[in-house]
C-alpha cells in the first residue's frame, strides 16, 4: 500500500492508520506527487505514473514524458 499526496503531509493520516491496523508493506512517498512528477520528467521508466482506473480499459502505466497528471 502507498500513500501519496500533493507534498507528503497529508499521506502521513492514513500511513500512520494503516500501519496501525497492522498492515506490513505501507509506504510514505514523501516528496509527494510535487516530486514524483518531477523524478517522472526526468526518468519517467524509473518514475511511471498510473492513469485511469485500475481493473477497467482506460488504465495504464505511463513510462514516457508525456503521462501528466
Amino acid at each position: 500500500m502507498s500513500s501519496i499526496c500533493g507534498t507528503g503531509w497529508r499521506a502521513c493520516v492514513p500511513f500512520f492508520l494503516a500501519k496501525e491496523e497492522g498492515f506490513k508493506n505501507v509506504q510514505l512517498y514523501d516528496g509527494g506527487w510535487y516530486q514524483w512528477n518531477m523524478e517522472h520528467k526526468k526518468d519517467p521508466k524509473k518514475y511511471p505514473v498510473q492513469k485511469g482506473k485500475p481493473g477497467t480499459k482506460n488504465f495504464k502505466v505511463e513510462t514516457t514524458v508525456s503521462a501528466e497528471r
